[in-house]
């Protein structure tokens, strides 16, 4: 099926300039929002003698993962809701029809809608979403208007065949040691240990008080590559060997002993682990280690802005908690992963109707400033599009963050230039591994198959 032909959008320009005069949060003044360059699209509906799209009511299907209740403890969720509402309020004759799921289940929704040719107008993107769709023109190409320049990712994450489906709404980092500073004092560290051997010395001390010495919340099943392997594998097999992995050149395999040691390595971290890390959840993990009970999380970016929101019930426990680089077998430097894990792309369907078109590219457009990065980075944490970071106003545990990020290398998980199918194949084999169902050896067979099974 032929791609459908790009209508001339108007009065996207009038858009912006009534976005960009919408109000921030800090004293009430205005906020001028920086907006990716674009082509330029067009004059005004007056002067062309068309319909305005500001003056009709139009209706936007979405659905998303940024539900009321991730809102309270998770910035990047509150953030969004936010710039959603705002984008409201600049615009009272867009509907917004917002269906908010939990993250375990909006992109099976998502997968199944695809399948279906049933996507909402706005439509939320995850790599496996993604790969689901881009073949088959079920996305809007927008490609004109947006630089790539503008954002971390050069729009690299929703592109297809040179063309832009989605823009980034997320820019994550992750393998950061969130731990209580207070409990490994007492356990005779002044800092978190930068080795793995000193880390299964200490759990003696945190088996003595009955709690874990490292929570792993692997439920959601990525959480083991994002947290622990991939920064292993670069410390094992080497940075050039994830990169040939990736380039898909031959010279590198899932079946390399390498890999095998570097899986083999992972399993040796399981007695620091609550016993039941495969279908323990991150917020909770993360409300435990607030309230005392374990001695460390490795998580993303985003835990210490959730960390702040536990402060009210565990007053104290944002400045207690403190970050580390993850620790390393060989005591060399880690890497810090970073992923641009979610974005929004537009249901081709809309071109059919040029009106909401034109609404849905404003929409998109909208959240494509700089405006929900400048928010992520009032709390400390990171956006889509680089933004200047006061450093002032931030906990300690928020400037240790930072501080890890831009003193580590910094690497692209290795599923970044794999096809999403292969990715669900290395998180479900890691968990069956870790759980004990299967080999190293087994593992690492099960994800070359997946692997071969892409290959050009």
């Amino acid at each position: 099926m032929k791609r459908l032909k790009k209508s001339a959008v108007i009065l996207i320009v009038l858009c912006l300039i009534v976005a960009s005069t919408a109000c921030s949060t800090s004293g009430g003044s205005v906020s001028q929002d920086k907006n990716p360059p674009a082509s330029s699209t067009g004059g005004s509906a007056e002067a062309s003698g068309e319909k305005d799209w500001t003056k009709e009511e139009i209706h936007l299907s979405i659905i998303h993962e940024h539900t009321a209740e991730t809102a309270v403890t998770v910035a990047s969720s509150r953030m969004y809701l936010r710039v959603q509402d705002e984008f409201a309020a600049a615009h009272p004759n867009v509907k917004l029809d917002v269906t908010a799921l939990g993250s375990s289940e909006v992109f099976e929704r998502l997968t199944v809608l695809a399948a279906s040719d049933e996507l909402p107008d706005v439509v939320y993107l995850n790599n496996a979403v993604f790969d689901a769709v881009k073949e088959d023109n079920m996305l809007l190409d927008v490609t004109e208007y947006f630089d790539k320049n503008f954002y971390r990712d050069n729009l690299r994450t929703f592109s297809y065949n040179g063309a832009v489906y989605g823009v980034p709404i997320k820019y994550t980092t992750y393998n950061y040691m969130y731990y209580n500073s207070e409990l490994w004092k007492e356990a005779g560290y002044d800092k978190f240990p930068s080795t793995w051997d000193e880390v299964l010395k200490a759990n003696e001390f945190f088996k003595s008080k009955g709690i874990p010495t490292i929570l792993f919340a692997n439920k959601l099943s990525w959480f083991a590559l994002a947290s622990y392997f991939n920064a292993i594998m670069h410390e094992i097999c080497g940075t050039e060997w994830v990169e040939a992995i990736g380039a898909k050149d031959g010279s590198a395999s899932f079946t390399d002993d390498r890999l095998v040691e570097a899986l083999e390595k992972f399993a040796t971290l399981r007695p620091l682990w609550n016993p039941d890390f495969i279908s323990a959840d991150d917020q909770w993990a993360v409300a435990e280690l607030a309230k005392g009970k374990a001695g460390a999380h490795i998580s993303g970016s985003w835990v210490a802005g959730s960390i702040k929101a536990h402060d009210k019930e565990n007053p104290g426990i944002a400045d207690i908690i403190r970050v580390a680089p993850v620790p390393t077998f060989t005591g060399v430097a880690p890497t810090v992963d970073y992923a641009v894990p979610q974005g929004f792309g537009l249901n081709v369907k809309v071109a059919k109707d040029e009106m909401k078109k034109q609404a849905a590219i404003a929409f998109l457009q909208f959240l494509g400033t700089d405006r929900y990065s400048r928010y992520m980075a009032e709390v400390g944490e990171m956006g889509p599009v680089e933004v200047n970071v006061d450093m002032s106003g931030l906990k300690p545990m928020q400037q240790d963050m930072f501080a890890v990020m831009n003193s580590h290398k910094n690497v692209p998980q290795i599923t970044y230039n794999l096809h999403a199918s292969v990715a669900r194949t290395i998180d479900a084999s890691l968990a069956s591994f870790l759980s004990g169902s299967i080999t190293a050896k087994e593992c690492a067979a099960e994800i070359q198959r997946a692997y071969e099974a892409q290959l050009p």
